[in-house]
């Protein structure tokens, strides 16, 4: 009736099917009252948990990037995070990430990426040139621009082969489909333990029907939230901006092309931006020091410091991004395939001592 209140219960009825069947039975209302006061059972609220049972997050891993700008940035880089990467034409977003992914392979980590604009070769050249100091790098002269380019030995390549070995892979299609990407991700994971995935870029991922491309680019994401936080894994993705050449103090997390649910799906977002002139001035008058390229962050869940900045200088011969602060440091910086071959003939010649 109106104003009364029921309490529903859920009841352990041992072998009888309903009841009925134990009331029709010998003593059914005697074994019925038994049941409910004895065989009651608790009912639990369906995909809950108990907070209390929760451990909180207060232990998080946060691991080294390789570079001073992106970890102030960041407070280093996070497993179950999804990173978007975003700048205007010329900034160099994909070579900023191919500079990441250098210096997690320099501290031993398997990397896989997925490279829509460049072919595996052009991809391997920028980044083993990252990996080399300016002394390694062999220049030459393209008759037609009339500029000086760098480029690799054989040996250099040869010798950054042997050190890498299998702890990079590149996807074998520029044009994967949302599924063939997500699969293989998912085989890199479990056949080879790669935790760290970087996607250059967003455009050139088969994502469905082009009239609702921005649904499918939702759905995207989703799945690789869902991949990053399943396997405990980090996602890095560049993506195109909606305009070219936006100032980095009126930047906001519409600037990147596509779906706004994006950068509300992301854990993190990052605007890159080749300065001008008038930038570049207006930095060093500030800071006495001079700096090329500058990267501002749109989005941060993990700490909510939107808006802080960080800037590099270009080093066109490598592709480094050289922290402003200390330049010829990160210019010459070794990477550790420099010792490798060393270390590997020591370990050769006192390998087999009887001793």
């Amino acid at each position: 009736m109106k104003g009364e209140k029921f309490e529903v219960k859920t009841l352990d009825l041992l072998f009888y099917k309903d009841p009925n069947e134990i009331l029709v039975d010998e003593n059914g209302v005697k074994k019925l009252s038994n049941i409910i006061k004895n065989n009651e059972i608790e009912i639990e609220s369906p995909n809950t948990i108990s907070l209390s049972s929760v451990k909180a997050d207060t232990d998080v891993i946060s691991i080294d990037s390789g570079d001073r700008g992106f970890n102030a940035l960041t407070g280093g880089i996070r497993y179950g995070e999804v990173v978007l990467v975003t700048g205007n034409s010329g900034s160099g977003k994909s070579v900023f990430v191919d500079n990441i992914m250098a210096n997690l392979l320099n501290q031993g980590f398997k990397v896989y990426t997925h490279q829509g604009e460049f072919r595996p070769g052009k991809f391997k050249a920028n980044l083993y040139k990252i990996m080399c100091r300016p002394s390694h790098i062999e220049t030459y002269m393209n008759e037609f621009k009339n500029k000086i380019y760098g480029k690799i030995s054989t040996e250099t390549e040869k010798k950054i082969d042997e050190w890498l070995g299998d702890k990079i892979d590149i996807h074998g299609s520029q044009l994967p489909s949302k599924s063939e990407l997500i699969e293989t991700m998912t085989k890199e994971y479990k056949k080879k333990g790669i935790r760290f995935f970087f996607i250059d870029n967003l455009m050139t991922i088969q994502i469905g029907n082009s009239e609702n491309k921005y649904d499918e680019q939702k759905l995207l994401f989703l799945e690789l939230q869902e991949f990053a936080k399943k396997y405990k894994v980090f996602v890095c993705i560049v993506a195109h901006p909606k305009k070219n050449n936006a100032n980095m103090e009126d930047v906001d997390q519409y600037v990147i092309s596509g779906s706004s649910d994006m950068v509300n799906l992301a854990n993190s977002a990052f605007y890159l931006k080749r300065l001008n002139k008038e930038e570049v001035q207006a930095f060093k008058e500030k800071t006495g020091y001079n700096a090329s390229v500058g990267i501002v962050s749109l989005k941060d869940r993990e700490f909510g410091d939107v808006g802080m900045k960080a800037y590099w200088n270009y080093e066109i011969k490598t592709g480094r991004f050289l922290d402003f602060r200390s330049q010829e440091m990160c210019m010459n910086k070794k990477y550790n395939w420099e010792d490798y071959k060393q270390e590997k003939t020591f370990e050769m010649s006192f390998g087999d001592l009887p001793f």
